[in-house]
């Protein structure tokens, strides 16, 4: 039970970094184009559903 634990700590803990510089991006660069937005989400959804290390 632990291992499966830490083998989803591990996977799920650099997505969510990940998605917290997506975030922080957004604010940063309020004026930046919409499609530079849909890349980084794109990247961020693809992390999550093909999990590597």
């Amino acid at each position: 039970m632990d291992t499966i634990f830490l083998t989803l700590l591990s996977l799920c803990l650099p997505a969510s970094i990940l998605i917290i510089i997506a975030i922080l991006f957004r604010f940063v660069f309020k004026k930046a184009p919409k499609w530079l937005m849909g890349v980084m989400w794109t990247i961020v959804a693809l992390r999550l559903i093909i999990p590597f290390q």
